[in-house]
């Protein structure tokens, strides 16, 4: 429910015009494990009729030497891009987390299936390999622009 309502003010705070900086520090409070901070996009040239404001979107880290499955995701709405976001020890999955990894893989995608697996016709940004961050002392932001099909 925190991480709901911090990307709520996040939103809020983007739409009154408040730094993205200010929004990822409201995001992160007290969270000082492990931070990867993102900015999600979509090519609004890669966008079809079909693709709805309600469109999922997921984000996700994962271990750079391991499986795929993702150690971290975050489910958006293509209404809520472009948003800056930080990925934590929080957003954890399957009782697995970025915690204790010095980097991770890190991407998006335009669920068009509506499934958190990658179909034909999805839209997907390219991977990124970014450090995990202990703190938020240090804020650099990767971004994920979403425009290819997969």
């Amino acid at each position: 429910r925190a991480e709901t309502l911090k990307a709520g003010i996040s939103a809020a705070m983007e739409q009154l015009g408040a730094s993205s900086d200010t929004a990822i520090s409201s995001q992160i409070n007290d969270v000082a494990t492990a931070n990867v901070y993102l900015r999600i996009s979509v090519d609004s040239s890669q966008l079809i009729a079909s693709d709805s404001p309600e469109t999922l979107v997921f984000v996700f880290a994962r271990a750079v030497n391991g499986p795929r499955m993702p150690l971290a995701v975050k489910k958006l709405r293509l209404a809520d891009l472009p948003i800056d976001i930080v990925l934590t020890d929080q957003d954890k999955m399957a009782g697995r987390s970025i915690l204790g990894h010095k980097q991770v893989i890190v991407g998006a995608k335009l669920a068009r299936s509506g499934q958190a697996l990658s179909r034909s016709g999805d839209l997907e940004s390219i991977e990124h390999t970014v450090e995990v961050l202990p703190t938020a002392a240090k804020v650099h932001r990767i971004n994920l622009d979403i425009r290819q099909t997969k």
